[in-house]
């Protein structure tokens, strides 16, 4: 279904909350220095504010979207784009994938086109990744992580990550190298053992939705900006 016009503009001055967590033996008051740090270099910069209607738009097509259920070690995919080994799943097509259930192990890795536009739907998920991000965007022109309305999200990862050389750099528990959206009306809830929390290497837009970030480090960052 495809949210009104009217709807839309709402979205645009609906609040949205985010907590900032400092973890025990990092000051709370350095991390969140670095967190105000990481919002001022962008706004200082010169950038483009504005806010595209495609960030604040919400809706999808049920039909036409992939499943993914996590459950029991493995994760179960009920159409095309996307596989999976045991808990660790892999988009490589652009689409809308709606994302659910638990994962004690998994990953999910988006590794498509770079001219591909991705939509995640959180709508109840719960993923752990032992050594490594739970969400990694490899390869995207642009994802767009979605909550769904009345559901609670969870991401974790560990103290210690065991990288190679494709992803060497990454460091945070939600790592994008293409511009990230977060939206909707849902909760997240990220705890990032590692270092950071949310990191894209482009840009990071957030329009709505519940928040919460614990991390070692900075709970936000956007390279080129955080809108």
């Amino acid at each position: 279904m495809k949210i009104s016009d009217t709807k839309k503009l709402a979205a645009i001055t609906a609040a949205f909350f985010i907590t900032v967590t400092a973890f025990s033996g990092c000051s709370e008051s350095a991390n969140s220095s670095q967190t105000t740090s990481s919002v001022s270099q962008a706004a200082k910069s010169d950038i483009d504010a504005s806010i595209a209607a495609e960030d604040i738009d919400v809706g999808y097509d049920e039909e036409s979207s992939v499943g993914i259920r996590f459950a029991d070690g493995s994760a179960a995919i009920d159409s095309e784009g996307a596989t999976a080994e045991g808990e660790t799943v892999t988009i490589s097509q652009a689409g809308t994938y709606i994302l659910s259930g638990t994962a004690t192990n998994g990953r999910i890795i988006v590794s498509a086109d770079k001219t591909a536009e991705i939509k995640l739907i959180f709508n109840g998920v719960d993923i752990t990744c032992a050594d490594n991000a739970p969400l990694l965007v490899s390869k995207a022109k642009k994802v767009y992580i979605v909550l769904e309305d009345g559901t609670e999200n969870v991401l974790t990862d560990s103290a210690s990550y065991s990288l190679g050389e494709d992803d060497s750099n990454t460091d945070g528990a939600i790592f994008s190298k293409a511009d990230l959206t977060i939206n909707g009306s849902g909760t997240l809830t990220v705890n990032a053992n590692y270092k950071h929390g949310i990191v894209s290497k482009d840009d990071l837009v957030i329009t709505d939705g519940n928040i919460n970030v614990t991390s070692a480090s900075t709970a936000m960052e956007g390279k080129d900006s955080v809108k």
